[in-house]
C-alpha cells in the first residue's frame, strides 16, 4: 500500500501492521509532518490480497509502540509527482462549505485547549468533520494557521486602545478606558487571549517579531500614559514601566480565571481591573512617583 504526505507530497509503502500501530498515524520521512496515512492512502488493495509493488520496498525502520507515538516513513524513489491538490470547497457532514474562518476557529479551540504544539492538523479536521488534506486548501501549514489567529489579534489590541482613548480627558480617565477594554477583552475573548499570550514562543520568524512588537508598542502606550500621569501630579509611582507590566498581566490573567457562570459579568470584571489599575499608580495619592524610571 501507498501513502502520501499533504504537505510534500513524498510517497512512501506502509504495511498494514504500520497502519495499525498508531491509527494510521505517521510522521513524514522527508518534512518530518505528521499525518494520518490512513486518510492519505493513494491505493487500497482488495481485504485479503497483497499490492502489487511499484518499486523494489523501501527498508523499513524498526519501530517499538512503546517508545514512539508515530511511526517515520522512508521515501520511495521514483513513484512520480504528486497530483495537483483539489481545490473544490470543503463540505463539511451538512453539505456546507468549510470556510477559512472555520478552520481558524477550530484551530483557536484546540489551540486554547492544548496549546500549540499538543494540537495536530488531523485533529483540527476531525472537528471539522473534513479529511486532514483538505485542510491544504486554506492554509500552507499549521504556522500559516496560527499566524493567521494571532497577528490580527494583536493589531485588534491596538485598534481597542486606540478607539477607547481617543479624546479622553483627563490622563486618569484615559488609563481607566485603556485597562477597562484591555480587560473586557480577556473576558470575552478568553481562546483568543490565551492563545495569543501562551502560543507567540511557537511562531516562527518572521511572525513571531511581528507580534512581540506589536505587544511591545501596547505596553510602551500604558506606561506614557502612566508616566504623563506622574508628571501632571496625579500617579503616585516610583516605576510606571513595573506599574505597567503588572497591570497588564492583570488583565491577562482574566482569560485563565473567568467564567460565564460566575458572580461577575464581563464588563464588572473590566471595571473593577480598571479600578485596581488607578489604584495600582497611585491615583489620588501624593508621593514621590516621577517619570525617571520607564
Amino acid at each position: 500500500m501507498l501513502t502520501r504526505c499533504p504537505a510534500c507530497a513524498t510517497s512512501f509503502r506502509v504495511t498494514p501492521e504500520q497502519l495499525k500501530l498508531r491509527a494510521g498515524k505517521v510522521r513524514c520521512g522527508k518534512c518530518q509532518t505528521v499525518f494520518n496515512a490512513i486518510d492519505s492512502l493513494l491505493e487500497s488493495p482488495a481485504p485479503g490480497t497483497a499490492a502489487e509493488p511499484t518499486s523494489p520496498p523501501a527498508p523499513q525502520p524498526a519501530v517499538s509502540a512503546a517508545l514512539v507515538d508515530t511511526i517515520d516513513l522512508v521515501p520511495i524513489e521514483d513513484i512520480g509527482a504528486a497530483p495537483a491538490r483539489d481545490r473544490t470547497p470543503d463540505t463539511d457532514a451538512s453539505n456546507e462549505p468549510i470556510s477559512p474562518e472555520a478552520v481558524r476557529d477550530a484551530a483557536l479551540t484546540l489551540f486554547a485547549e492544548r496549546g500549540y504544539h499538543g494540537t495536530a492538523l488531523s485533529e483540527v479536521a476531525g472537528l471539522l468533520e473534513i479529511r486532514t488534506p483538505s485542510l491544504y486548501n486554506h492554509i500552507a501549514s499549521k504556522q500559516d494557521l496560527l499566524a493567521q489567529i494571532v497577528l490580527p489579534l494583536s493589531h485588534e489590541v491596538l485598534d481597542d486602545l486606540a478607539a477607547a482613548t481617543e479624546g479622553v480627558e483627563p490622563v486618569a480617565e484615559r488609563l481607566r478606558a485603556a485597562v477597562r477594554v484591555y480587560a473586557l477583552r480577556h473576558a470575552v475573548q478568553r481562546r483568543e487571549a490565551l492563545v495569543l499570550n501562551t502560543d507567540v514562543g511557537a511562531l516562527d520568524e518572521p511572525w513571531r517579531s511581528r507580534v512581540l512588537d506589536l505587544r511591545r508598542r501596547h505596553e510602551r502606550a500604558i506606561r506614557e500614559l502612566i508616566i504623563e500621569g506622574v508628571e501632571a501630579g496625579v500617579f503616585a509611582v516610583d516605576h510606571p514601566a513595573l506599574a505597567s507590566f503588572g497591570i497588564l498581566e492583570m488583565c491577562v490573567a482574566i482569560a485563565r480565571w473567568f467564567r460565564d457562570d460566575g458572580p461577575l459579568s464581563p464588563a464588572e470584571a473590566a471595571d473593577a481591573h480598571a479600578t485596581f489599575a488607578l489604584r495600582m499608580v497611585g491615583h489620588g495619592h501624593t508621593g514621590s512617583g516621577t517619570s525617571n524610571s520607564r
